[in-house]
Parts: C-alpha cells; structure tokens; sequence
C-alpha cells in the first residue's frame, strides 16, 4: 500500500492531495450521535468480517487548487476490470474507455478549438496492457477501505478521531497533520550546514459505512511546501454499473 501522502497526492491521473465539505447526515428522525474513538477501535471495526470493507466498482473524484478536475470509473466484471476516466485541464478534456472489449478508446475534446477534437481506437496490445496496469495498481489502492484507513498512519500524528452514527449510517472521521523539514541543497560558500524545505500537511480523512458495508471515503487537506499552500479534494463512491457512449466514431489508431 502506497503512503497516504502519495495515494492521495499527485498521481499518474494528475490527482492531487484532498479537500472536501463534510458529509452530510440524513436519517428517519434518528439524532447523530458522535464519540471518541481510537485508532484499535477504528481498525477492529473495520477489519470485522461482519463488516464489508472492500469495493467491486468505484467512482473516483478528485480536483485541487494546483491540478484540474478528474473522475474515474472502475468496475470488477468477472476477471476483468473496465474503465471510464475523464480529465479537465481547462483547455483540453480527455476521456479514456477500456469497457472489456480488447480496445481502449481515448477521446481528445480540444475546448479552445485550435485543434480538432480527436476519438481513437486503440489495438497495440502493449500500449492497452500498460493502461491496463496501470488502472490495476490504482483499483488496488482505492477500492480497499481497510488500506486507505491503514496508510493514514503514515501520513502524521493523529489529532482526532470520532465516530457519528446516525439510523443504520455510521462515519469515522480521522484528522491528521504533520510537520517535518526535507534536506535542501548544501548552502553556499562561507555558510554551514543545509538550507531545508519545510513541509506540513493537515486534514481528514471519513469513511462512511450503511448497514456494515462502505459506501463512500472522502478525504481532505492543505499541504504546505517551501511557503507554498495548497488544497485538494477526493471522493471514492461504490457503483455496481457503468455506461459507455457508441464507439462508432472512434478511428482505430494507424
């Protein structure tokens, strides 16, 4: 399991660090009630084989005020895993399909029309193996609840930790924050010592179960690097289905 940090910060799909509001509580009448826990209380509930803490499908959501927007879909059928993504650098949208079939099907949407948009059908076999891979590695990562919550300890010193139930919806809300300073390049002539890079980082991370089974994980944070702050949101939702345009108009790859 790749760190917290790393899982959450900016990854091959441009997914930065998170942030998020926070979640909204609905019941039949029932009031919220919220306690104290720890980590051993967290990770016994989580880990319960009572408890369903793995994901089939997921839909991945993630934006941060130094990268652009993404969504990605991924869905266990069978053996296989089939893929939806879409990114928005602002002026260009690139939407990726691998729905089983052998192909993976890439789309470039140009939104500032100095180019015309693109839709390709793709058949080299090592390049849709690559993507393949690739999507695997983050499935692994994203679809386990036990192993984000997990990866949380390496991320800093737990600040709080409280569970909300409310019906048959409970949340576990982990906050977290470090500081640490990284070695900088050896200062110059005449000085002693290294210059260092200061970093912190401070945030939340919720999971979010109904009737024992994960249904969402949200995380947010502000990361400081060398002065610089910045903040990011992601969300991992269950879906069991994903559709697919008509491929029609795709041109296989020459």
């Amino acid at each position: 399991m790749k760190k917290f940090g790393k899982i959450f910060g900016i990854s091959a799909l441009a997914v930065a660090t998170l942030t998020a509001g926070a979640l909204g509580l609905s019941g039949c009448g029932d009031k919220a009630k919220s306690e104290k826990l720890t980590m051993d209380d967290v990770r016994a509930y989580v880990t319960s084989e009572e408890v369903v803490s793995t994901f089939d499908g997921i839909k991945v959501t993630g934006a941060s005020s130094l990268q652009e927007s993404m969504v990605l879909y991924m869905l266990k059928d069978g053996e296989n895993l089939i893929i939806k993504s879409s990114q928005n650098t602002g002026t260009l949208e690139v939407n990726a399909y691998y729905p089983g079939d052998g192909y993976l099907y890439q789309e470039y949407l140009y939104l500032d029309d100095t180019r015309e948009d693109e839709k390709i059908k793709q058949t080299d076999e090592a390049l849709i193996e690559g993507n393949c891979s690739l999507y695997e590695s983050m499935f692994a990562d994203y679809s386990s609840a036990e192993g984000i919550f997990t990866s949380v300890l390496n991320e800093g010193a737990i600040r709080n930790l409280t569970k909300t139930t409310q019906g048959n919806k409970i949340i576990f809300t982990i906050e977290v924050s470090s500081t640490a300073t990284t070695p900088g390049e050896e200062s110059g002539a005449g000085n002693e010592g290294e210059t260092g890079i200061e970093e912190s980082y401070s945030g939340s991370i919720k999971l979010e179960y109904v009737d024992d089974v994960i249904q969402k994980v949200v995380a947010d944070g502000i990361r400081v690097e060398g002065g610089e702050a910045f903040t990011s949101t992601m969300t991992i939702e269950r879906i069991t289905e994903i559709d697919f345009p008509s491929f029609d108009d795709f041109v296989e790859e020459a």
